[in-house]
Formats: structure tokens, C-alpha cells, sequence
């Protein structure tokens, strides 16, 4: 089953060639699928899978489940999975390998030039995916450069912080969990679009990487990332190593940790140098074994060159229940904490009056209690759900940043629209003079 950390997050990013037919009659259709054996992962010797179905009914406004699940959780819950039995263990069909090569070639001419020069580039690179184990994958990189990636999607950004864009470049996605999932959103000690892209998002080149993710047993996932990035003229490259381990205790609950180290290296002679940041952290997590409650405890720390020791602890408390929500947390940073692999927001402020950049320490409260009520069936009302959140960050020495305090009344209707009220009262305490114009601060 997923832990607490899990439960919310569904993964588009497998892609593999299978089939599917499907067959409309009057009073029923039928779904047919093939998935080569070659194309999943799994132990030879086991002889019953957990498996779920779920079909979007649009015209009625209805979802369906194969295996009975509780209307508070999410389809893809892990946890309510049904069995899959085998006459016989499948078997596998040889290696599961898969090698990618890539060349490049682009050629430029200065037209303005009196005498105009052809400029040709050309690259060459590869990528290899190796199933170790049926459920260990081992990820490797030479030279990439992700021209196969999408674009980002368009954001304005209103706000003071960074925006959040997310990871889409596969050598990450597989077993992405592992890495992404640490702290609580938005605040994330890893964050791997800091390897191979600047502040801009966009491209760093990279020597070469290697990911190794995984089970190593039933209950005990790992993972092992190392990335270098080119030395460009005055730009120094960088080493980048993430190490990560859950551990499942009872039925639905884990403990976990990371370290990870970001350090720049020399062109000219190839050796480490004395700049890094380096960040390491214990999580637990617990969640009985419906999946209503869970809760959060974790202590992160980092250490940066000049900067000394700094720290993230975390606390949280949520039950989600077919009819009351809840959900608590608690954070603090303090001023000496740095994640140079991760996002953590609200930390870096710019004085505009100074143009400067002064790094800040913050605690943040969240508080949200939900009711829902649901009608009985048939009706045009699908639900009526209301909650109550309160946000409060501080700055130090008790300085509150910003306060957010909100109300929210929704009308879920059968034919999938929704009404929705939503007052909100919000404050914000400038700690520095802040540029909204062209003119003075």
C-alpha cells in the first residue's frame, strides 16, 4: 500500500506500447487490453497481483471502481486494491534493456558579417534503461539534451516567490517519489529541475548521470542519483549526489531519509572545490490502515559553505473521513537553512530599495476543517462541502508575513457543475520595499 506521503500524488509518465479495443453495444461494452509482459516489471515466482479498475462515467457523473472503495479516497488508492490470480506464475520474456541514442547537428551562418563563416555543431549522446531486479531500474545518461521534453506551461507570476514548474524529463520520472516527495508542498528539500537548468529553466549541459531506484525488498525502496554538469566559461559545473531510503513499517506507514550534495568543481584541473551545499533529513510517517488518519513528523538539516548549520522541522496531523476533513501543520526554518537541490519558497526576499537579496527564516501554520454532506442519490445535488482555513507564516522575530483566513462553500451538481463561494480575508507585511513599476520602490 502508498504511505501518507502517496496517497494524493498519480503518475502519467509511463509510457509503453500496449493495445486496446473496445466494443459498444446497446446495454453494455466490452474493454479489451493487451500489455506485453516485456513492457512491466514483476517477480516470476508470485502468482497473485493487486489490481484496480476505474472507468470515468460522464454522462451520469459517476465514477466505478472493480473493488469496493470508500467514497472519501481516491480511485487510485493502493490501499483497496483487489487480487489478480494467476493459473500460473507468469513468465518473464528475456532482459528488459532499452538503449536510446541520439546526434545533433546545427549549422549557423552570420549573414551581417563582411565575411560570413558556417558555424557547425555537432553533438552526440545516449540514454539506457536496465532492469536490474523486476522492481530495480538503473537509469543512465551520457551528453543528454532532452529535446524530446515539452514546453512548461505558461505562468504569471503575482507573487513575490518562485513559481513551481514540475519535473517532465523522463530520466527523472521513473520512481520520482522517491526523491520528490520529502518536506510538504510547496516546501521541498529535492527538487531536481535545479540539476541541468539555471534560474532562467533553461538548459545547463550535462556530462553525464545515473539513477538507480527501486526495491531492494518488499518493504525497503532506495534510490541513487548522480549528475554532473559542463564547466562553460566563467560558469563552474557541479556535482550533484542524492541518496534516499523507505522503509515500510506495518501496513501503510514508513520512515524515511535523504542526503544530498551540491558541489562545484574546477575546469581547468577537474577537482572538487570548497563551495557546496549539503542536506540530509528523517521523516516518519504513520497511517492506519483504512487510510483516514495520518500524520507527519520530520527533521531536515543543511549545511552551506559560509553559512553554517540550519534547520526544517516538520509536524502534521489529517483525517480524511467520508464526511469531516482536517488537516494540521506545522513548519519552521530557520534562517541558516539552504537546499540547493530543492524549493523552498518564502525564503529568499528582494529588497528593491537596496537591490539586494536577504535570505530569511519563517514559520508557517495551516489549519483547514471540512464538513461535506451528501445527499441521497438520484438527486440533482451531488454534495454540499464547506471548509474553514486559516494560514499564518511568520517571519523572525514574530514578525507575521502573511495571513490568509478563508471560507469555502461548494455545490457539486449531477451534471458536473459546481457553484462555489469563497470569502477570503488576506494581509501581507512587507519586510522590504517592493518594485511594482518601473518607478520607486
Amino acid at each position: 500500500g502508498a504511505d501518507a506521503k502517496q496517497r494524493d500524488d498519480m503518475n502519467f509518465s509511463w509510457d509503453n506500447r500496449w493495445y486496446s479495443e473496445v466494443t459498444r453495444h446497446e446495454d453494455l461494452y466490452v474493454v479489451e487490453m493487451a500489455i506485453p509482459f516485456k513492457t512491466l516489471r514483476f517477480e516470476s515466482d508470485v502468482d497473485q497481483w493487486g489490481i484496480n479498475f476505474f472507468r470515468n462515467d460522464i454522462a451520469r457523473n459517476q465514477y466505478h471502481s472493480w473493488t469496493p472503495l470508500p467514497i472519501n479516497f481516491e480511485l487510485y488508492d493502493l490501499g483497496y486494491t483487489g487480487n489478480l490470480v494467476w493459473d500460473r506464475s507468469p513468465a518473464k520474456t528475456g532482459t528488459n534493456v532499452s538503449l536510446i541514442p541520439y546526434t545533433a547537428v546545427s549549422t549557423s551562418t552570420d549573414k551581417e558579417q563582411p565575411d560570413p563563416v558556417r558555424d557547425t555543431d555537432f553533438a552526440v549522446g545516449a540514454d539506457a534503461k536496465i532492469a536490474v531486479t523486476s522492481s530495480l531500474n538503473l537509469d543512465l545518461t551520457i551528453n543528454p539534451d532532452f529535446s524530446q521534453v515539452g514546453v512548461d506551461e505558461q505562468q504569471t507570476n503575482l507573487t513575490r516567490f518562485d513559481l513551481n514548474f514540475p519535473e517532465r524529463r523522463a530520466f527523472f520520472l521513473e520512481n520520482n517519489d522517491l526523491f520528490a516527495d520529502f518536506g510538504y508542498n510547496p516546501t521541498r528539500p529535492i527538487f531536481t529541475r535545479r540539476i541541468g537548468l539555471d534560474e532562467d529553466n533553461l538548459p545547463v549541459p550535462i556530462n553525464y548521470g545515473a539513477r538507480l531506484g527501486g526495491n531492494l525488498t518488499p518493504k525497503l525502496r532506495v534510490g541513487l542519483l548522480h549528475m554532473q554538469t559542463k564547466a562553460e566559461g566563467e560558469r563552474v559545473g557541479q556535482n550533484y549526489t542524492i541518496g534516499v531510503f523507505n522503509q515500510r513499517l506495518f501496513n501503510r506507514s514508513a520512515i524515511r531519509g535523504y542526503v544530498t550534495n551540491r558541489q562545484a568543481y574546477s575546469k581547468s584541473d577537474g577537482r572538487l572545490k570548497n563551495e557546496f551545499g549539503r542536506n540530509a533529513g528523517m521523516e516518519l510517517n504513520y497511517m492506519n490502515s483504512s487510510g483516514s488518519w495520518s500524520s507527519t513528523a520530520a527533521l531536515h538539516i543543511s549545511d552551506k559553505q559560509k553559512f553554517g548549520i540550519g534547520s526544517f522541522a516538520n509536524l502534521g496531523l489529517e483525517h480524511a473521513g467520508r464526511n469531516w476533513e482536517l488537516r494540521i501543520n506545522y513548519w519552521k526554518i530557520t534562517k541558516e537553512y539552504y537546499a540547493d537541490i530543492g524549493f523552498i519558497p518564502n525564503l529568499e526576499h528582494y529588497d528593491a530599495e537596496n537591490d539586494r537579496d536577504v535570505h530569511l527564516g519563517w514559520e508557517h501554520f495551516h489549519t483547514r476543517l471540512g464538513h461535506i454532506i451528501r445527499p441521497q442519490a438520484g438527486g440533482l445535488i451531488v454534495s454540499h462541502k464547506i471548509n474553514f482555513r486559516n494560514d499564518l507564516n511568520y517571519y523572525e522575530y514574530g514578525i507575521l508575513g502573511d495571513r490568509e483566513t478563508r471560507g469555502e462553500y461548494e455545490i457539486r451538481f449531477q451534471n458536473t457543475s459546481r457553484l462555489e463561494f469563497r470569502p477570503k480575508n488576506q494581509q501581507t507585511h512587507l519586510s522590504f520595499a517592493t518594485e511594482f513599476t518601473e518607478g520607486e520602490p
